[in-house]
């Protein structure tokens, strides 16, 4: 196998978002873990086709293209849904799930697998599919917003409203220099 997302046989996968990898074997998105969670496999091929899924791991709540019942066991595979998880922006490898999303608040309902925070989680508190949900997911809300709030200020790209109302740091109702000074001078 060569060019896997996942390479993996013991460490459980839990709220990933594996998209457009390729393998030349048997499985472009991944490998040998015994058990995924909230995540997210789409767009992930290898020479003989697409390749979303291991055949041979316990799967719930996740989002999986062309995931066919089938061939698999629906007492271990719960939670599955196969809808277009709905990226911002998937060509530019902007993973961010829109706010029409179908993995929003879709994940396992349990109270252990809540998004910790809102944002970069959405909806409501339960397991949002994908990186961006789940109880460790507050490491991405200063990581996703410095490289939009920059390239907004340098004129390189617009911010969506979403990102504009994080953005607003001093909560003045516009994005100037001073947020670009409170986001410097706070770390972010």
């Amino acid at each position: 196998m060569y060019g896997a997302g996942i390479l993996d046989e013991d460490t459980p996968v839990e709220n990933c978002t594996v998209v457009d990898n390729y393998g030349n074997a048997a499985g472009g998105g991944f490998k040998g873990a015994k058990l995924y969670k909230n995540c997210i496999f789409w767009n992930n091929s290898c020479k003989h086709g697409i390749s979303n899924i291991p055949y041979s791991s316990k799967i719930s709540y996740c989002c999986i293209q062309d995931f066919i019942w089938d061939y698999y066991d629906p007492l271990i595979h719960e939670g599955i849904i196969t809808d277009d998880p709905e990226f911002i922006n998937q060509n530019n490898g902007d993973y961010r799930l829109k706010s029409s999303s179908p993995c929003i608040d879709t994940g396992d309902p349990g109270t252990e697998y809540n998004d910790a925070c809102l944002p970069p989680g959405k909806g409501e508190v339960q397991n949002d599919m994908g990186a961006y949900g789940g109880p460790y997911n507050c490491a991405w809300k200063d990581i996703i917003l410095k490289p939009y709030l920059i390239n907004h200020y340098l004129q390189l790209c617009p911010l969506s409203p979403d990102d504009c109302e994080k953005s607003d740091l001093n909560q003045d109702g516009v994005i100037d220099i001073c947020d670009l000074v409170l986001m410097i001078n706070q770390g972010k």
